[in-house]
């Protein structure tokens, strides 16, 4: 976008920006969480005001990120987006004996490989052999390479209905502390 932003043939082209994970609101929470200033956190403020000035609507998924970005525009609509997850009718019980279902849930990007690893290594550690399953949801299944025979590792991909996962769901792995 910065690039070709400029370039003539955009110039009437609205610009829709979907604002997510918010590096200038990250880093405010790490000098929050550990009281240690951000190098970077005013220049991604700065990158962000920059984004959004010639923005003709910004579409947010985060309530915080939807108020952060409403703050830097007033020519703009800023819309939150929450896609409507029903609650299922019935949620998964654990039963002694029984297997649990383990679920991780995220896109095919950087810090979600990194930490779909950390979260493996845990199931490794702390699931049952044989008995337990290890759920994976999104499109970082795309990058998964499992044994063909692995039984205790389930592939999902990316799913239309949650709904129907979280009434099997007994435990959500999510070892991001700041983020989403």
């Amino acid at each position: 976008y910065f690039l070709f932003g400029g370039h003539p043939l955009l110039g009437s082209v609205p610009v829709v920006l979907f604002a997510h994970d918010s590096q200038y609101l990250r880093r405010q929470s790490y000098e929050k969480a550990f009281s240690r200033v951000q190098v970077l956190t005013d220049v991604e403020h700065a990158v962000e005001s920059a984004l959004v000035r010639p923005a003709s609507a910004i579409v947010s998924i985060s309530r915080t990120e939807h108020d952060y970005f409403s703050t830097l525009t007033d020519h703009c609509p800023v819309l939150l987006f929450r896609p409507p997850i029903k609650r299922p009718k019935k949620f998964a019980r654990i039963n002694e004996g029984e297997g649990l279902n383990y679920y991780f849930v995220g896109v095919n990007n950087f810090v979600n490989r990194q930490t779909l690893t950390t979260a493996r290594s845990w199931y490794e550690r702390h699931g049952r052999v044989g008995i337990d399953r290890f759920h994976i949801v999104g499109s970082i299944c795309d990058v998964i390479s499992c044994d063909a025979g692995n039984e205790t590792i389930v592939l999902h991909g990316q799913v239309d209905n949650l709904s129907a996962l979280l009434a099997e769901m007994h435990v959500l792995i999510a070892p991001i502390s700041f983020g989403s």
